[in-house]
């Protein structure tokens, strides 16, 4: 593990997807991740749509809430399993309600971080550079 950060011009290039059936909270991840320098998103409000995105869009991070209107944030590392998207993608996962089965299944699915809601821009921020740290 290194101490290393991401640079500002990598932020800037990191290709991340949202996805969280709340419209609001969805907006302050985002809000966030632009003031912390990220500045390439995409959002979506469901696991249908999100699977869309991860199969045509070179996706660097995935940040998605754990419970999602049409399923779980973890369907989408099951959908994406032997796949080389999977490979290359680093996930958090934020909830404000996590279950043990869940959290089990997202272990199960090599999600590789996650977030308790409500959480700050410094705490996001921590847990996203984790990612590339590791």
């Amino acid at each position: 593990m290194t101490d290393e950060k991401l640079t500002p011009e990598a932020k800037a290039a990191l290709k991340i997807l949202v996805v969280d059936d709340v419209p609001s909270a969805r907006k302050i991840t985002v809000r966030m991740l632009g003031k912390l320098g990220f500045a390439n998103f995409i959002e979506c409000d469901g696991v249908q749509d999100a699977i869309v995105r991860l199969k045509e869009d070179p996706i660097d991070l995935l940040i998605a809430d754990i419970h999602l209107k049409d399923g779980l944030g973890t369907d989408l590392l099951k959908l994406l399993e032997g796949t080389d998207r999977l490979q290359s993608l680093r996930t958090l996962f934020v909830t404000s309600d996590i279950q043990k089965k869940d959290f089990l299944s997202s272990l199960h699915c090599r999600a590789t971080s996650f977030l308790m809601k409500p959480y700050s821009a410094a705490a996001l921020d921590e847990k996203v550079e984790s990612l590339w740290s590791n």
